[in-house]
């Protein structure tokens, strides 16, 4: 039952007080060193009315000794006589006596006072209140500052501040969140009514069914069904099941030194016995990469146990803004563009963004076209700066992505901003995803369906940065917090999805998706456009004057200049190259886990973060 409202208790004190005739300062707020000692129980507080201390209790409960006690069917084993008609010392009132109290005596203008079926308090609905008198009672909910002792959490919210409109009515508009809005509020819900977060069955540990949302938000999983561990390999969701491999041997997974294979307790392989060959370009148990050849310095090392990663940048020192390309220790710099003109922001490449598989470069040739006007066209070239392709001339605004298949090219289009995706190979357009506000800056997880994006809304700030669904479902806002001056751009997704790189205010940031932890990379110096350097250390464009490539781990450590040349370099994006980190035979830009071997890429809760690294 809710507690007892003091603002109305207030009231009845003072109506009470002033009936009886008391001194006029006995009519002032009670003395409530007269309820010391007295317990009224979780629901009823101690009143002083008439000089005397009492319990004034909640709906449905009565005043039993000192105790406020429920009142079944009308009393408490015979106790009280409520509904009798006649209001005895146990009782508020009852029914029609009100012990000669009115509308008028409680504070009220006017209007017609009756007595609660539990006898425990007065009902005043039927009294008259003026809207902006401070009292809420009546019809009002609220009354300025008097909000009848209810609060966001009091009326289903998380959290926040609740206000009164002029109309005396409940503003909630500073309330976070509540469960049956539709939204997912991120930390607090893992679903909302139809609104799963675009998770199924497996996000629990199980191969299929289906799953529902429960009351309290959060996952019904009575409809799902089989599980890794349950004896029985299920061979459309699992690679092996105990000793059962369903026939498979290293050889039959690429592995060509053969060996014996063995099931892990994720039902993927356990390839730690296979045995490897460097140089027939497969990545192996043993082996970090393998480019089908046992030469050093061309991205994988002569013996196959170390590899290199690939930055590409925009550089402006021939004169003229182009695309270059060097390992991500600064070595092997090499020019990938050759343009005839671009001398300035508004002319050159800008934005270049690798392929999932890092076989090509996606650009834009022209600068912003909300800045700089004109349409802009967006380019893809081979990495060893061959098939130059024109694919598409548009109003392109802020950076690119590429679709998860490698065959689209997602970017944000005219002064409204909207997301939309052109086919790199028929130049077909079309929507992608056109949100509440506008969008800037997409980029596409590496894993599963879900883009990330920055808020823009007028004035020119960057208050939030969300994702959504490919679909346009499963909306939410991953970084956020602030009203005006936010500059909350360049989202990265990680190499495996988990984290999430931002940059705010000349900082650059990042935040564990799954969990919300977060930490603070860099607190100032860094320029526009971040991008992770593995899932451990970050690339970035440093600020004017020095406008240089520079890469730092994660914790702040590790600074490091890749480039010094006095001209312009910067807008990096990262590809990890044919290397498997973890040597679990899956090459890093494919793998769910970088870090853990995981050979077949199990993801049971659909996140895009493999199990062995949940």
């Amino acid at each position: 039952m809710p507690p007892v409202r003091k603002s109305t208790l207030l009231r009845l004190h003072l109506a009470l007080c002033l009936s009886l005739a008391l001194p006029g300062s006995a009519c002032f707020p009670p003395d409530t060193d007269r309820c010391a000692g007295i317990d009224c129980g979780d629901h009823g507080a101690c009143v002083v009315v008439g000089g005397a201390p009492r319990c004034e209790c909640a709906i449905g409960y009565v005043q039993l000794g000192s105790q406020c006690v429920t009142t079944p069917d009308g009393g408490v084993d015979g106790q009280t006589s409520c509904g009798n008609g006649v209001a005895d010392e146990s009782e508020i009132c009852d029914g029609d006596d009100l012990r000669g109290r009115t509308c008028e005596s409680l504070g009220f203008q006017g209007g017609a006072l009756a007595c609660r079926a539990t006898c425990d308090y007065f009902d005043t609905t039927g009294c008259d209140t003026s809207c902006g008198d401070g009292l809420a009672g009546g019809s009002e909910a609220c009354d300025s500052t008097d909000l009848s002792n209810e609060t966001c959490e009091s009326l289903g919210y998380y959290g926040g501040a609740l206000a009164c409109t002029a109309s005396c009515q409940f503003n909630t508009t500073g309330c976070t969140g509540r469960c049956g809005d539709g939204i997912i509020l991120f930390g607090v819900e893992a679903c909302d009514g139809t609104n799963l977060g675009g998770r199924n069955c497996t996000s629990v540990g199980f191969h299929r069914g289906t799953l529902a949302c429960d009351a309290s938000c959060q996952h019904d999983v009575s409809g799902c069904e089989l599980f890794c561990g349950d004896g029985i390999l299920q061979a459309a969701y699992e690679s092996c099941e105990g000793t059962d491999l369903g026939g498979a041997t290293c050889e039959s997974i690429g592995y060509s030194g053969g060996g014996p294979l063995a099931c892990q307790a994720d039902c993927s392989f356990d390839v730690s016995g296979c045995v490897s060959v460097c140089g027939n370009g497969l990545i192996d148990t043993g082996e970090v990469c393998d480019d089908g050849n046992t030469l050093g310095g061309d991205g994988c090392s002569a013996d196959c146990s170390s590899a290199q990663g690939h930055i590409v940048f925009v550089s402006d020192r021939t004169g003229r803004f182009e695309l270059w390309t060097m390992t991500d220790d600064g070595s092997n710099l090499a020019q990938l563009t050759f343009a005839a003109s671009g001398s300035d922001t508004c002319e050159g490449a800008h934005g270049p963004r690798w392929s999932p598989d890092g076989s090509r470069v996606a650009f834009r040739y022209g600068g912003d076209a909300v800045t700089c006007g004109g349409d802009p066209t967006i380019y893809v070239v081979n990495s060893d700066g061959t098939g130059l392709t024109s694919v598409l001339q548009a109003p392109v605004t802020g950076g690119l992505s590429w679709a998860r298949d490698g065959q689209g090219i997602i970017y944000t289009a005219g002064t409204d901003r909207t997301l939309r995706i052109v086919d790199v190979t028929t130049s077909v357009d079309a929507s992608f995803y056109d949100g509440q506000n506008q969008e800037l800056d997409p980029d596409m997880h590496p894993f599963v369906d879900l883009i990330a994006f920055s808020q823009f809304i007028a004035g020119g700030d960057y208050p939030g940065i969300f994702s959504v669904r490919v679909d346009g479902s499963a909306l939410q806002q991953l970084v956020g917090g602030c009203l005006s001056g936010c500059g909350l751009q360049s989202a990265r997704w990680s190499s495996n999805g988990a984290r999430l790189l931002y940059r705010q205010g000349g900082g650059i940031f990042w935040i564990d998706v799954a969990t919300t932890v977060g930490a603070t990379v860099l607190s100032g110096g860094a320029e526009l456009v971040v991008d992770w350097m593995t899932d451990t250390r970050v690339v970035f464009q440093t600020a004017p004057p020095a406008s240089d490539i520079s890469a730092i781990n994660i914790d702040g450590t590790g600074a490091q200049l890749l480039t010094t040349d006095p001209a312009f370099d910067g807008e990096p994006d990262w590809h990890p190259g044919r290397r498997d980190t973890d040597l679990d035979g899956v090459l890093d830009f494919e793998d769910n886990c970088v870090l853990v071997p995981n050979s077949n890429q199990l993801d049971l809760d659909l996140d895009g973060v493999g199990d062995a690294c949940d």
